[in-house]
């Protein structure tokens, strides 16, 4: 809610001073001025706010993972202890992975390594995908989204899981 006063500070800038003093090109560098003025007033209202509220994290979606296989043949299930493959762009680490969607079928995402964490279970592979929010519900509706612009994955892997660096589907 916060994140509403830069435009409407602007806007309500520009039409005052280009109204009142008749000056259009005026109007516009006070609106921008007004709005730096009010940027720097949100975001160090974020920086304090943020620092001083509690956060709690909430699953807000789960997707089974399966592993990659190539030369396979399957129906709905496929077996192999690839799951995760990590690739290199302009130096940032992410993992692709693969998880099956009802109605639709295999589809392939990928994520931010510096974002995600990986561990080790007896039960299915999956990923969950953790949200932040703040627990105080005024300061949520006062700051929403855009402070939290970032989740959390975690990938639950079998214990003989392998992580590889490439994959290639050949179709052989």
């Amino acid at each position: 809610m916060i994140w509403l006063i830069i435009p409407i500070v602007f806007i309500g800038a520009w039409l005052w001073f280009g109204i009142r003093e008749e000056d259009i090109i005026g109007g516009f560098l006070a609106g921008l001025l007004a709005t730096l003025l009010a940027a720097i007033l949100c975001f160090g209202t974020c920086a304090v706010v943020e620092c001083a509220s509690d956060v709690e994290y909430e699953v807000t979606e789960s997707k089974e993972i399966s592993a990659l296989v190539d030369n396979a043949r399957f129906s709905h299930t496929v077996s192999g202890s690839v799951f995760l493959i990590q690739t290199r762009t302009d130096s940032t680490l992410k993992y692709s992975y693969m998880y099956y969607e009802d109605g639709r079928g295999y589809a392939f995402d990928e994520v931010n390594a510096k974002s995600c964490y990986i561990n080790y279970t007896d039960g299915a592979p999956r990923l969950d995908i953790y949200h932040p929010y703040f627990t105080n519900g005024f300061v949520d509706w006062l700051l929403g989204c855009p402070v939290f612009s970032s989740y959390d994955y975690v990938f639950y892997l079998p214990q003989d899981a392998e992580v590889i660096d490439s994959f290639v589907i050949d179709f052989e």
